[in-house]
């Protein structure tokens, strides 16, 4: 089951909203909802969970989405047209809030996914532990865990090791590695298929480079389990890690949200912020407002002044000697200088 396309969203701050999850004649097992606060990224989770939560026979006009495949087509009009195909829909999607602790939900599903190896595979418990281990790893290929599987204990607790090589329960992981089993590898485990799954900040508590490649993980939910995974987030490294396809920006014009494509692939995370996010300062606002009135009184040829040999002293104390910044500074008073010199 996918969603095609929301049509005239009345809901909240979304004001005749409307949002095509399709590129081209396809439609998109990966969304990625980025904006500036207060965009409507979490609005759109919540109202697409609660319609099919709460109000599943009213869909008609508001959501499309594909449920059954007809000769591998769907019509952008195709709606579920009966009461019985909605029966079990609501069981089909899933929702995980920023910062929602599904730590219980985690520990049954890896002790079903063991005991499912030994009882029924009839796996050793050492060869099941190697496995699951081997398991955990493909699914984070490439992210350098800096855990793995370690084992389950009599009493049914699990274990996992550290990147010091130590022996802890789960829930003694960083909150990080909590948060990337919890909203990742939960789904692996329980083998969640044919889902809609809503997934808000994934990145919390995550290291950078783990932003970076979670992507690839949630790619692979989507498309080894026939999924369709609906991100919202924040992270600048996240994004930057996004098909052109998959990246839906929200703006807010003439006091409505709008959502547009935007290609923002292996950009600088710099220009993510300033063009995606609307951060105005890359730097902490004191040192930018610093650096500001220092290039202002060079603009200005007044570099040469006991006013601005302070302001520049300022400067160079809030930074390294050695930053970029002071460096292209000195080389366009170097420049001026020059200039003024050979005129005269």
């Amino acid at each position: 089951m996918k969603i095609v396309s929301l049509k005239n969203i009345n809901y909240k701050i979304l004001k005749d909203f409307n949002l095509d999850f399709r590129d081209k004649d396809k439609i998109l097992d990966l969304v990625v909802l980025a904006g500036v606060n207060g965009s409507g990224k979490t609005t759109i989770l919540e109202f697409i969970y609660k319609k099919f939560k709460t109000n599943k026979f009213d869909l008609k006009g508001i959501i499309y989405f594909q449920y059954k495949k007809k000769k591998n087509k769907f019509n952008d009009s195709f709606i579920v047209k009966n009461h019985e195909e909605l029966e079990n829909i609501e069981n089909k999607i899933i929702y995980l809030k920023a910062e929602q602790n599904n730590i219980d939900e985690l520990k049954k599903s890896i002790k079903k996914y063991l005991k499912y190896l030994i009882f029924e595979k009839e796996t050793s418990p050492k060869e099941t532990y190697i496995e699951f281990n081997n398991f955990l790893q493909k699914v984070f290929l490439g992210m350098e865990l800096s855990i793995s599987f370690d084992r389950l204990d009599r009493d049914e607790n699990i274990y996992f090791k550290n990147s010091f090589g130590d022996s802890v329960k789960i829930d003694d992981l960083s909150t990080g590695e909590k948060e990337i089993l919890n909203k990742a590898f939960f789904f692996f485990v329980n083998e969640t298929k044919n889902s809609i799954i809503l997934i808000d900040e994934p990145e919390i508590s995550l290291h950078p480079t783990w932003q970076s490649h979670i992507l690839k993980v949630y790619k692979n939910l989507a498309k080894e389990f026939n999924n369709q995974v609906i991100i919202a987030t924040h992270s600048p490294q996240l994004i930057a890690s996004t098909p052109k396809e998959s990246l839906i920006i929200l703006t807010k014009e003439n006091g409505k949200i709008e959502a547009k494509n935007y290609n923002a692939y292996g950009k600088d995370i710099n220009a993510v912020l300033v063009d995606i996010m609307g951060v105005e300062y890359l730097r902490d606002i004191e040192v930018e407002k610093q650096i500001s009135k220092v290039k202002d009184m060079i603009f200005e040829d007044n570099f040469q002044s006991s006013e601005f040999r302070e302001e520049f002293k300022k400067l160079e104390d809030m930074l390294e000697s050695d930053s970029i910044e002071l460096s292209l500074i000195r080389l366009e008073i170097k420049r001026r200088e020059n200039a003024k010199n050979h005129k005269n």
